[in-house]
């Protein structure tokens, strides 16, 4: 068992492989394995573990809900998932699912023990919900309780009544539920739900997003770079995939083969002007010089009591953790 997942990672590893594409996308994200998974290690392996135990037993991977802010892999998780049981994985947004018969025209082509990954959730419509819920659990659609549907299902051949109730049945899927708000697990229209996670956007998360994508890319960027992006991601709330791209595509028109912490510096403003919000940056920096106030403050209120002690010292700066490249 473990030499097929093994060897599947590596075909996944293969298929994306340095590339010279003009966009990064979704696809380059995905970890190889789960154990690979570096922005969620906690939930790489307790979901590694569910994966193993649904491979040995021949069942699919229990219905899960995904709860995080945006950038914080609950796509990725989703598709790493997937690559790693090797079944197909569907995307489906419920916010464009506006009734039951479009959400059967969707479930109805899913194969047994695909992975459905289900968004917009926030926003989708009660009646969405107790549909999904009877596809999870009934896997069949209510019959239409009107007099004329009754006349034509008696006037049916045995065999097409048979070959229409079988069209009316669902595949035994997963489905994968992101939101970025808190939805309780307990609650009426999530019962079915058997698993979830939170997950969150932290700066090592961004470091080893930014890392994945990086490696997917002709050129090469340094890891204190790395790091330095993604404290501009996480403080300015840039999207990982927006940001990648603009450094990738900033360095080729320059003909930049690597990014440092000096090339970096100089074309800072350049890689990240059309990103940046003005006014959050206009805010971060009053952040800055507050910060840099309180500093001197709290040195020279230091060295006077030193003085008046007859010691001496050096106060350190407060600020002197953020990021040059970010400051300005």
């Amino acid at each position: 068992m473990d030499e097929s997942r093994n060897a599947h990672a590596r075909a996944n590893a293969n298929a994306h492989a340095k590339v010279n594409a003009t966009m990064l996308d979704h696809t380059h994200l995905v970890a190889p394995t789960l154990s690979h998974l570096g922005e969620c290690p906690a939930i790489g392996r307790a979901l590694s573990a569910i994966v193993e135990q649904s491979l040995q037993t021949g069942k699919r991977f229990p219905h899960t809900l995904l709860i995080g802010v945006a950038d914080s892999s609950k796509r990725i998780i989703a598709a790493t998932i997937a690559a790693e049981m090797a079944v197909p994985i569907h995307y489906i947004d419920l916010v464009q699912i506006r009734s039951g018969d479009a959400l059967h025209a969707v479930l109805r082509h899913v194969t047994a023990g695909a992975i459905v990954l289900m968004s917009g959730i926030d926003c989708t419509h009660e009646g969405t919900f107790a549909d999904l819920a009877r596809a999870v659990n009934g896997r069949e659609r209510l019959k239409e309780p009107s007099l004329a549907s009754w006349m034509r299902e008696m006037t049916r051949e045995e065999w097409q009544k048979n070959s229409r109730q079988a069209s009316l049945k669902y595949a035994d899927f997963t489905v994968i539920l992101t939101c970025r708000k808190s939805h309780p697990a307990h609650a009426t229209y999530l019962r079915w739900v058997e698993r979830h996670y939170f997950t969150k956007q932290y700066e090592g998360g961004e470091v080893a997003r930014l890392s994945r994508l990086f490696r997917h890319t002709d050129r090469t960027v340094d890891d204190d770079v790395i790091c330095l992006i993604a404290k501009v991601t996480t403080t300015f709330g840039v999207r990982t995939l927006e940001a990648a791209n603009a450094i990738v595509e900033r360095m080729r028109s320059s003909g930049i083969e690597r990014l440092d912490k000096r090339t970096y510096g100089e074309h800072f403003e350049d890689m990240f002007a059309a990103l940046l919000d003005p006014k959050r940056v206009a805010a971060y920096k009053k952040k800055l010089e507050r910060l840099e106030q309180a500093a001197r403050k709290a040195a020279v209120a230091e060295a006077m009591q030193h003085t008046s002690t007859g010691a001496t010292t050096n106060a350190p700066d407060a600020a002197s953790n953020i990021s040059g490249a970010i400051a300005a």
